[in-house]
């Protein structure tokens, strides 16, 4: 195709190959993006395009160059709240006697901005929360607000508490990410060896956690797990 291509163009026109898919060498955006291999969408290789005079792909998210010429310019908007720290933007592109002669990387400027707090402990972040200090805005134009949580243990109204902790801030909580500190050890890795049929679901839920968290859980969680439970049992009957 790019053989072809390069024959109608000639001397004085630039040869400009465009494509929606993956190369060998690129950079998903976390959260938003995963790399395709399967089906007839594996990932290509750079050198494919390497008749061309530019090229210019889309897909991926964010802004990078695989390869001399070749462009991915990015999504012009975030589409991931691990996006938030990254600058968007658009690239303009100039050509010269058929050949490339300059490119010129703009920021889009972002209409809502996000924020997207350290991961910490729920105290911390809390605390992170009254921190903030924001101008008043419309809802429309109000920042959006990841919690990322590191815990030993599940705690009990994580979302009640930061919720509480928001309203009277000019934020829209997007997102609450929890990862937990735990031994990792699975259910079957135990001395004690019982039968699943032996037990009742709130002794599995008991055993997981003891396995992952090494220790009880309080009992607001215990309640919460069987509420749960007696919803999931209502809705099957």
């Amino acid at each position: 195709v790019l053989a072809g291509g390069r024959a109608r163009c000639g001397e004085d026109l630039p040869l400009i190959a465009m494509g929606h898919a993956y190369l060998a060498a690129d950079q998903p955006s976390e959260l938003s993006e995963q790399r395709v291999l399967g089906g007839n969408q594996h990932a290509l290789p750079a050198e494919l395009f390497a008749g061309a005079d530019y090229t210019a792909l889309g897909h991926l998210h964010l802004a990078q160059s695989p390869a001399e010429g070749v462009h991915y310019s990015g999504s012009p908007l975030p589409l991931s709240l691990a996006e938030a720290n990254y600058n968007h933007q658009v690239l303009e592109v100039t050509f010269a006697e058929g050949k490339l002669a300059g490119l010129e990387r703009i920021p889009v400027p972002r209409a809502v901005e996000m924020i997207r707090l350290p991961q910490s402990s729920l105290n911390d972040a809390l605390n992170a929360i009254a921190s903030l200090e924001l101008p008043a805005s419309p809802q429309e134009a109000q920042p959006f607000l990841e919690v990322r949580l590191l815990l030993p243990k599940p705690e009990a109204r994580i979302r009640e508490r930061i919720l509480a902790a928001i309203a009277d801030k000019p934020v829209r909580l997007a997102r609450i990410s929890t990862q937990y500190q735990g031994s990792g050890e699975g259910l079957a890795d135990g001395r004690e060896r019982r039968r699943l049929d032996e037990l009742s679901p709130t002794e599995v839920f008991r055993l997981c956690y003891q396995r992952q968290f090494e220790g009880e859980p309080e009992a607001g969680l215990v309640a919460s797990f069987e509420e749960i439970l007696e919803q999931v049992k209502e809705s099957n009957q």
